[in-house]
C-alpha cells in the first residue's frame, strides 16, 4: 500500500510530465497517454489525483504562475518599506526567478501558450496571479512617484516593466545580438533591477500625453 509521501510523489510527477507536454504541444497536443507515459505511471493515477486533462491542465498552469508570482505573504510586506526599495528588491527576486533553468523551461512556455492562446482558464489566472502582481506594482510605482496606481503614465510603466522583464529574463541569447553593449553593462540581478527601477519611475513621473490636463 503506497505512503502519502508516495502519492504526493506521484502528483509531482505527473505535473511535471504535463507541464513538458503541454509546453511542447499544447493543450490539444498532449495527449493523456502520453503523459502518463512520460510519468511512468499508470492511468488510474491520473483519474485519482486529477479527475481529467482539463484539471491537470489547470493545476499545471497554476503551478507556472505561482513560481512566476508574489507570493501572497510577500505582498503586505513590500507595502511597509519605502516604495523604491521595494521596487527593487521585487524586481532582483524576479531576475533570480526567472532566470530559465533545465527542467524549469516548461512552466514558461506553458504560460506562454495560455497568454497566446486563453482557454477557460484565462480570467482565473489574470484574476488570482496576474492582477494582483500587477496592482501591488502600480502601487509601489505610485507611492515613489507621488502619484496614483490608475494614472496612466503608472499603468503605461507597469506594462513596460512586465515587457522589459521578460526581455531580460526570457530572451538573453536575443539580446546579446541585438544589444551587446546592453548586455555586457548587466553583470547582476541586482544592477538589471536598478537600471529598471529608475527607467520605471522615470517614465511614471512623465504624463501621458491628455493626461496632463486631468490632472
Amino acid at each position: 500500500m503506497g505512503t502519502v509521501k508516495d502519492s504526493e510523489k506521484t502528483r509531482a510527477k505527473l505535473i511535471e510530465a504535463a507541464g513538458q507536454l503541454f509546453a511542447e504541444r499544447g493543450y490539444d497536443g498532449a495527449k493523456v497517454r502520453d503523459i502518463v507515459q512520460r510519468a511512468d505511471v499508470h492511468l488510474s493515477a491520473l483519474n485519482y489525483h486529477f479527475g481529467s486533462k482539463a484539471a491537470l491542465y489547470r493545476e499545471v498552469v497554476r503551478e507556472a504562475c505561482r513560481s512566476d508570482s508574489i507570493p501572497v505573504e510577500a505582498r503586505n510586506r513590500l507595502l511597509e518599506v519605502k516604495p523604491r526599495s521595494a521596487l527593487l528588491e521585487l524586481l532582483t527576486a524576479a531576475m533570480d526567478a526567472g532566470t530559465v533553468t533545465p527542467g524549469s523551461e516548461w512552466k514558461t512556455a506553458v504560460l506562454t501558450w495560455e497568454l497566446w492562446k486563453p482557454s477557460q482558464l484565462f480570467d482565473e489566472i489574470v484574476r488570482d496571479y496576474l492582477k494582483p502582481d500587477a496592482d501591488i506594482i502600480a502601487r509601489l510605482i505610485a507611492d515613489a512617484t507621488g502619484s496614483k496606481p490608475e494614472e496612466e503614465a503608472v499603468q503605461l510603466a507597469v506594462i513596460t516593466l512586465f515587457g522589459a522583464l521578460d526581455a531580460l529574463r526570457y530572451y538573453g541569447k536575443a539580446l546579446d545580438v541585438i544589444a551587446p553593449q546592453l548586455a555586457a553593462s548587466l553583470q547582476s540581478p541586482r544592477e538589471i533591477a536598478a537600471r529598471l527601477a529608475d527607467a520605471v519611475l522615470a517614465a511614471a513621473r512623465t504624463p501621458v500625453e491628455g493626461e496632463e490636463g486631468a490632472r
